[in-house]
């Protein structure tokens, strides 16, 4: 089978019509067809759309599920064709963006559908691990829809009206009875409390247009204002993923040198990291690495949390992954930190032996092992290693000079200095 693209203004499309805010105004629409289509209309797609559009002027591929087209469930011959799509996305570098609203397979397609359809999980790998792939759930993701989109690297879904399983309500009910309701306990809410499938929760398509348009904007990028502590979190920041961890925040700043990718600890709040922070991190890492993104981490972490849930939780391999991610992240990657960094968690240095620039301190913060308090506390009543103890720590210095010394910071500077630094140091 042959494919090519049929050209058309998106003023045209009056069946996109939804998807109109998400689209350049006056821009045209690229749509991935059959070599035989003549002409574009809903029936060519088959219950899932294949095209390019516009959003700021920059090429994006999107994947449509039109729910009204067999429930928009995946056949033989679309699967086949948003197969091809991914391909051509993949060899042009071109983003991604997956509107799911699926019923699954196209069971009366039997079991011919196989192999067309599950290699798109081939398809999707391939094209995911060098590009950006946002998916957005606009109502049903069930069965390969919903395993479409979990590899996504930011998961969008409107509130209330989404459900996300492996199979359907009806063949659900048919096993397991209607003592749960499967449309509330398979919706985005729960799984989002429940865990990472869905990122964020749009009140409106408005709002999940808005952001999606928002993550793509790599123009309007630079300003003429320097970054400071107190524009951090302007009016005009991008948080991502909110609420999804009260120690970490994901923002996209625009600065003097472009678009940067910011954690920020809420400076003086305990902020005891745990795999849900952790996971936060890594998700951060991941939009920000597709983005071709700088990053600036504002730490204050007491550390790693200690507790048995996070224990049970394998908190040592998840603190061991971020690490990896951090020391795999490409781009420039830069630590401040503004109040405390101990223990395990001091991985978020971004240390040099990391790849990251030599970190910076405010006059505040605390780095190192574990608080002195602490450990003093702990050798009390081992006097041998009390004393030893105390004379390491007489060669460190009060202001971290050994640190310096060892480049692995810089002397200790006010915030607003030190965003300075980190905004003029990156190219």
């Amino acid at each position: 089978m042959k494919y090519k693209f049929i050209t058309e203004t998106s003023e045209k499309a009056y069946y996109l019509n939804e998807l109109k805010p998400l689209i350049d105004k006056g821009s045209n629409i690229d749509y991935y067809v059959e070599e035989s289509c003549l002409a574009v209309k809903r029936k060519t797609f088959d219950g899932c759309f294949t095209m390019i559009i516009k959003i700021h002027g920059k090429a994006v591929g999107v994947c449509y599920n039109d729910y009204r087209g067999f429930g928009s469930t995946f056949g033989i011959t679309n699967s086949l064709r948003i197969g091809r799509f991914l391909d051509h996305l993949t060899e042009s570098n071109i983003p991604l963006v997956y509107f799911a609203n699926s019923a699954g397979i196209r069971i009366h397609d039997s079991r011919a559908v196989y192999e067309n359809s599950f290699s798109l999980i081939a398809k999707i790998k391939k094209f995911a691990k060098n590009n950006l792939y946002i998916s957005a759930c606009l109502g049903s993701c069930l069965g390969i829809s919903a395993l479409l989109y979990s590899v996504a690297d930011y998961r969008l879904a409107l509130k209330d009206v989404c459900s996300f399983n492996l199979t359907g309500p009806e063949i659900f009910r048919m096993f397991f009875g209607d003592s749960v309701d499967f449309s509330e306990a398979c919706s985005a809410e729960v799984m989002k409390q429940e865990n990472d499938l869905v990122q964020e929760i749009c009140v409106d398509k408005n709002n999940m247009f808005m952001k999606i348009r928002s993550i793509l904007n790599v123009d309007e990028c630079v300003t003429t204002e320097s970054l400071t502590h107190d524009n951090l979190q302007s009016s005009e920041t991008l948080e991502l993923l909110p609420g999804n961890s009260k120690s970490v925040k994901l923002l996209i700043k625009n600065t003097l040198k472009g678009r940067v990718g910011l954690f920020l600890n809420p400076i003086g709040k305990p902020n005891m990291i745990g795999v849900k922070d952790i996971e936060q991190y890594r998700a951060g890492l991941k939009i920000f690495k597709k983005l071709g993104l700088p990053i600036l981490n504002l730490v204050d972490v007491a550390g790693g949390d200690p507790r048995i849930a996070e224990n049970n939780n394998n908190i040592a391999r998840a603190i061991y992954d971020l690490a990896c991610d951090i020391i795999d992240y490409p781009y420039y990657k830069r630590s401040i930190i503004v109040g405390r960094c101990f223990g395990g968690m001091s991985i978020l240095m971004i240390p040099v032996f990391y790849g990251g620039k030599i970190s910076l301190m405010t006059h505040e913060s605390k780095v190192g092992i574990m608080d002195n308090n602490i450990i003093k506390h702990l050798l009390m009543n081992a006097k041998p290693l009390l004393d030893a103890w105390e004379k390491s720590k007489e060669s460190e210095g009060s202001n971290y000079e050994d640190y310096v010394e060892a480049g692995l910071v810089l002397p200790r500077q006010s915030l607003d200095r030190a965003l300075q630094i980190a905004i003029e140091d990156m190219k």
